[in-house]
């Protein structure tokens, strides 16, 4: 197969393909504004954003991180990060300290309280994932598995890899 049949668009196989497309993709929308919104629930009963709890669970696999490394990484504006952390750290979820080596640098640490609020969230989160899938058998989550791998080669041939960022799970 040529690199331009790689990235090339497949033509509908037949007249029923874009009836069932619309359907497919009105259905995983829907279930994706449904599984926010619970994740939603979730952090809002814990007293946080979404947002917050990406950047705590960054924080948390990535101790002693800069500002300007989170930033990066997440791809979210320093002055965001900054009122973030701020925000954070009156929460008392992280710690931050200037740069022994440069001062316009400050260094992000979770506390006990930020590693607290992960496992009771991360656990939370399991619980709604979980509820998801309530129902289906083993056979039925790997076929699913493997629909969603398909899905996720097809999609990379058009798009450039996202550097290993996939959500909640790879924080």
């Amino acid at each position: 197969m040529s690199q331009e049949d790689k990235t090339s668009v497949p033509e509908p196989s037949n007249e029923g393909y874009d009836q069932v497309l619309d359907v497919l993709m009105h259905l995983f929308r829907h279930v994706w504004r449904i599984h926010g919104a619970a994740l939603d629930h979730v952090t809002a009963d814990q007293g946080i954003y979404k947002s917050q709890l990406k950047m705590l669970g960054y924080v948390y696999h990535h101790e002693g991180i800069s500002q300007r490394e989170l930033a990066g990484q997440l791809e979210i504006s320093p002055p965001s990060i900054a009122v973030t952390a701020k925000k954070l750290e009156k929460m008392g979820y992280i710690s931050r300290r200037m740069d022994e080596n440069d001062n316009r640098m400050n260094i992000l640490n979770t506390t006990p309280e930020g590693r607290a609020l992960l496992g009771r969230t991360w656990k939370q989160f399991t619980d709604v994932d979980v509820q998801m899938f309530f129902g289906f058998s083993l056979e039925e989550l790997k076929q699913l598995r493997a629909f969603y791998e398909r899905i996720q080669s097809n999609l990379e041939q058009l798009a450039p890899d996202d550097g290993g960022r996939d959500g909640r799970h790879s924080q």
